[in-house]
């Protein structure tokens, strides 16, 4: 009897430790990191934050707004450019979502490092198109309100596409022939 007591205390306490560590982690996330005492925090719980897609800045508090999405064009043989984004094909209540949007702002900012393999992947991915060449693009977002979202509208829909074409935004181009 009185070990079972002394266990649910326990349990008690561990999970009171785990909200107050994780409720920690969720408010020092999108503090900027120009103080080092906010810096000495986040190098403790930047192991936690990072894995499970925590890790967020102040457009967390409200992320409706300018923003962006990773696209690509493939130029066929015959002169023709399609435009592709990606995160369109990853569904929204899946985990992978995040990683995914993860990964595509890693391109985004790093083009030159992580560019021609991503570039390598859709020249194969879109081989029956016989591409020439393939040009990442940022593609920039209109204002989404949650007006929008109330009414059914989705931030991805080609109305709030500031940029879909090709011409606006070019990160870097790739020639598919070599890949």
């Amino acid at each position: 009897m009185i070990a079972a007591h002394w266990r649910a205390r326990l349990g008690y306490l561990a999970m009171s430790l785990f909200i107050v560590w994780h409720t920690t982690a969720m408010m020092l996330a999108p503090v900027p990191q120009n103080n080092p005492i906010v810096r000495s925090f986040r190098a403790l719980y930047q192991p936690y934050l990072t894995p499970l897609g925590l890790d967020a800045n102040w457009d967390f508090f409200s992320p409706i707004g300018w923003g962006h999405q990773f696209g690509y064009v493939i130029e066929d043989a015959d002169g023709k450019q399609h435009t592709f984004m990606p995160i369109l094909d990853v569904s929204w209540v899946l985990p992978t979502r995040r990683w995914s949007e993860r990964i595509f702002e890693t391109v985004m900012n790093e083009p030159y490092l992580y560019g021609e393999y991503f570039a390598a992947s859709y020249c194969r991915k879109h081989a029956s198109q016989k591409p020439v060449a393939i040009t990442l693009l940022e593609i920039l977002e209109s204002r989404y309100w949650p007006d929008d979202h109330l009414g059914g509208r989705h931030p991805n829909d080609p109305e709030y596409l500031i940029s879909y074409l090709p011409a606006h935004n070019p990160l870097i181009r790739f020639d598919c022939q070599q890949k």
